[in-house]
């Protein structure tokens, strides 16, 4: 099996001016060039491509970015997971470098994620790496589309090399600010589908997101074509999250 290292490189450069004066505005000018935010999330089941990741439990998340202007990020993101083995996986830390940039009608964006699971048994093979690529675009300022591709040459549980592609959509209600239909459906294609209980396999799901301010409410139905894992049964979820600064 072919092993495909991720290699991303951030580059960063800075205009240096000769003059003792020059100094405190270059570090205002390289200070303003940078933003954090974060979010804090709580949710009914956290659900991963179909797949409840808690067990059908609610999940406390949260997570952390630094986003230069340029459109380099870094992030982090955190989750309680169980996924009813003895309880050898209890979180999901995923650490995420992107890269944006505009292009045509809308912003594609490429770069790669880590996945791990600390205290996990390192002989469950449990954390692995993902490269993706994505673009989105707004049609006649009222329709938000997005679609993206992920690749792993080992995926979860040492399933082997995995390819994940997805689209989705917002789509506003006029006679409510703040609220839209939301859907989207995904592949997911695995090497070893033992891991799962289940072939390649299709998800999708369909429901309301209303944005208060920092605030997001949603309420979403989550399926899958998959037949003999719980973990993959039809379910309706409820989240709340909240944004920062």
């Amino acid at each position: 099996m072919n092993t495909i290292k991720l290699a991303l490189l951030t580059a960063v450069s800075f205009s240096f001016t000769s003059g003792v004066l020059a100094i405190p505005a270059l570090a205002q000018d390289t200070a303003a060039s940078w933003t954090l935010g974060g979010s804090a999330a709580f949710t009914s089941d956290y659900v991963f491509r179909g797949f409840s990741q808690t067990d059908e439990n609610p999940a406390a998340q949260g997570s952390i970015s630094l986003n230069h202007e340029s459109g380099f990020a870094a992030s982090l993101w955190g989750s309680n997971v169980d996924f009813n083995d003895g309880d050898e996986a209890t979180v999901e830390m995923d650490g995420t470098l992107s890269y944006t940039h505009d292009l045509g009608p809308g912003k594609i964006t490429v770069g790669g994620i880590y996945y791990a699971y600390p205290g996990a048994d390192s002989d469950l093979d449990y954390d692995y790496v993902e490269a993706f690529g994505g673009y989105a675009f707004n049609i006649e300022d009222a329709v938000d589309v997005n679609a993206q591709a992920f690749y792993s040459p080992d995926f979860f549980a040492g399933s082997g090399d995995a390819v994940y592609t997805t689209a989705g959509l917002s789509i506003p209600v006029k006679l409510v600010e703040g609220l839209s239909v939301v859907g989207s459906a995904g592949y997911q294609w695995i090497d070893d589908n033992a891991a799962f209980g289940a072939e390649d396999y299709a998800d999708w799901s369909a429901g309301l997101s209303y944005t208060w301010q920092k605030a997001n409410f949603s309420v979403k139905y989550y399926d899958t074509n998959v037949d003999d894992n719980d973990f993959a049964d039809d379910r309706v979820v409820g989240a709340i999250s909240v944004s920062f600064p």
